[in-house]
Formats: C-alpha cells, sequence, structure tokens
C-alpha cells in the first residue's frame, strides 16, 4: 500500500541524510542518559529517527492502536508524554496522541519484560512428571500466572541441580518434607484446592515482604513448637571435630551415632541414600553449612546429627565447612521435620548465630542459639 511505501521512503531518507545521522547521535546522547535498557534504547532510537522526520515535513502516521493503549496502560502513556515532551530533539513539535501511543508501545514491552523478570520462578513436581503435572501446571498459572513463572515441569525422579537451577519455590504433589532444599517447597493437591492457594498466595508473600510483613513474621515461637523439635536434636547425636575431618568420616561418625534402634543395614542404606540425593541437587547450602539426607527416608524415628568444625572442613568444591546437618527422616511420619529443617535454612544466613556457636561449641550453647532461628 502507498502508506507503507511511505513509511520505508522515511526510514531510508532518515538513515542516508548525512545531517540525520547526525541527529542520530544526539537522540542516542539524549536517550542514553535517562535509560539503563539497551534494548529499549535501541528500540526507541529506530523509531525516533523516521518519527523526527516525519514531524519535520508535517507528516502524520495514524495508529489504529491508540485507543486500545491508553484503555490498556494510560500511566504509561501519559508518562510517556510527559517525559519525551521534554527531550530536545522533541521539544520543539507538537505531537498528537498516535505518535505518543507508539512510543508508549516500546515502554510497555519494556516494563513487561521488567515484570517478567521479577516473577517468582516455580518448578512443578509430580510423581511421574506428565499428565497430572500439567493439570497443576495449568491450575498454577490460571491462578497464580501474573506473578509466578514455571520454569519447569518435572516427574520426582527427574529432579536435578540443572532443573533447581534458578529456581525460586517448588510446587509438588507428592510429599518432600522428607527432603531439604533452600527454596521454599509446597505439598499440593494436583486440582489445587483452596487451601493449596492460600499456602501459594502466603508464600509469594513470604518471597515478596514488604516491611510490615517482615516484623509480622519475626515472632516469639510458642513453646509446643520448641518442645516438638528437641525430640529430634539431642547431645546423643552431637559431635565436635577439633580437628579437619574428611566427608566420608563425618557422614560415618554420624551415621554411627544415629544407627542405635534402627533397622538392619540402616548406615548402608543411608549411604546409599544419601548419594542418592546427591545426585538430585546440591546439599551444600552455604560456604559453611553442608545438610546430607537421604533420598528416601530410611529410619524409623526422626533423628538429626550435627557436627560442628571450628578449623573447617572439605566437602566437595568447598573448603570452609563448619556445620553438618545429617537429617535421618523416619519412614513412619515425620509431622514436626519441617520445623528443624526451616531453621536449619534460617541458620544458613545467620552467620553472627554460626559464629557464636563456633566460640563455644557446646550442645548447650548450640541448642540455645538454635532456638533463636526456630519458626
Amino acid at each position: 500500500p502507498e502508506a507503507e511505501i511511505h513509511y520505508l521512503t522515511l526510514h531510508l531518507v532518515a538513515k542516508s541524510n548525512p545531517i540525520e545521522k547526525i541527529n542520530d547521535e544526539l537522540l542516542y546522547e539524549e536517550l542514553a542518559r535517562v535509560i539503563e535498557d539497551q534494548q529499549l534504547k535501541n528500540g526507541l532510537l529506530n523509531h525516533l529517527t523516521p518519527m523526527v522526520v516525519r514531524l519535520r515535513q508535517g507528516i502524520t502516521l495514524e495508529n489504529l492502536l491508540t485507543e486500545d493503549i491508553k484503555k490498556e496502560n494510560m500511566v504509561a502513556f501519559e508518562q510517556t508524554k510527559r517525559i519525551f515532551s521534554q527531550m530536545p530533539m522533541l521539544r520543539q513539535f507538537t505531537i498528537n496522541e498516535d505518535e505518543w501511543a507508539y512510543l508508549t508501545l516500546h515502554i510497555m514491552a519494556a516494563l513487561e519484560k521488567v515484570r517478567t523478570a521479577k516473577k517468582i520462578r516455580v518448578l512443578i513436581i509430580c510423581a511421574t512428571g506428565y499428565g497430572s503435572a500439567q493439570l497443576l501446571k495449568n491450575r498454577v498459572l490460571a491462578e497464580f500466572g501474573e506473578m509466578l513463572l514455571v520454569t519447569n515441569v518435572k516427574g520426582y525422579y527427574e529432579i536435578n541441580e540443572m532443573t533447581l537451577m534458578g529456581v525460586d519455590m517448588i510446587i509438588s504433589s507428592i510429599d518432600l518434607s522428607t527432603m531439604i532444599f533452600k527454596i521454599p517447597v509446597l505439598h499440593v493437591s494436583v486440582f489445587l484446592n483452596p487451601l493449596d492457594s492460600q499456602k501459594i498466595r502466603q508464600t509469594i508473600a513470604d518471597l515478596q515482604p514488604c516491611p510490615s510483613k517482615r516484623i509480622k513474621t519475626i515472632c516469639t515461637d510458642s513453646p509446643k513448637k520448641r518442645q516438638d523439635y528437641h525430640g529430634q536434636l539431642s547431645e546423643r547425636w552431637y559431635k565436635v571435630y577439633s580437628e579437619r575431618p574428611t566427608k566420608e568420616t563425618v557422614i560415618l561418625d554420624l551415621l554411627s551415632l544415629l544407627e542405635k534402634d534402627e533397622v538392619k543395614d540402616y548406615t548402608l542404606e543411608m549411604m546409599a541414600q544419601i548419594s542418592k540425593r546427591e545426585k538430585m541437587g546440591q546439599i551444600v547450602f552455604s560456604e559453611t553449612v553442608a545438610v546430607p539426607h537421604p533420598a528416601i527416608p530410611v529410619g524409623v524415628t526422626t533423628k538429626i546429627a550435627v557436627a560442628v568444625i571450628p578449623e573447617g572442613m572439605f566437602w566437595d568444591d568447598y573448603q570452609q565447612i563448619k556445620f553438618v546437618f545429617l537429617v535421618s527422616p523416619s519412614f513412619i511420619e515425620n509431622e514436626e521435620i519441617t520445623i528443624v529443617t526451616k531453621a536449619i535454612v534460617q541458620l544458613i544466613d545467620r552467620t553472627d548465630l554460626q559464629q557464636q556457636i563456633l566460640i563455644e561449641p557446646t550442645f548447650e550453647n548450640f541448642s540455645n542459639h538454635f532456638d533463636e532461628v526456630i519458626e
């Protein structure tokens, strides 16, 4: 159509005219002062160059999307007009709403890019990975698509370091409470009932807390919760190393503390399951804390052995591991295990508490400070 030929001609004129090339440089300098995003900068430059040519020649470009753009995001439209009208290159022209709407499209695209980048990244896990997992994914996106980005859908045995990379939250249709991750793990129904939705909404709020929410979550924990967790941590399963042990030594030492009254071949089975869990994802959660635990529960009762190594030790690629929490969940029930595992994750970020424990690595001192991170 003639209109398209005219539009292409304007681009060619803008690119072939030496004066317009100078204007290009001036435009780029003006944009560079206020915009950091390179993609947005390039997009605006490519649009503004022929736009200036049009404005000089009194040519107006009709925009059939103007009303839709204003309806979709009036704030972006008004802000685009307000800010871009102050550009030295544009101040000299009278610009109609159709032209402003074209510029607004670039801004809206950039805003969408930022919004998507800020979405909470979710891994969905089901027993086999397909069918029910796709149903769960669709229901999660239907309700929380504005806030969550599903990075992958996997079966339980497909979990590995790669699938966990960059993930902020796990939503699973199978119970993963006996496995420990540094990120929140939510156990939900594949049909995503109202209670499940409430849990997801609360976790989203926790991951994107405002100051008032943070104050609400920092509270004194009930004696009941403290009493419950004390049954899983005991001085009988606590060991301090005066020298730097090996990874294998620590695991075997802690398992020997836990194996009393356990099933036959407990230690061998735990070793095998810990190895399997390591293949599914990292069990070293920071430069100082490792949390070995089985992929599938082996023990009769839930117990957690703790090793404290003030001098630090090598654990694979890490050189200063000072706390090892060997978690042995029960294959019968693990009602209160998340109280302790959440506290371990909290301790990772509390280097002040870690230092206070290392200064006096007795079980009593450890227990007193560990109380501070119990939720």
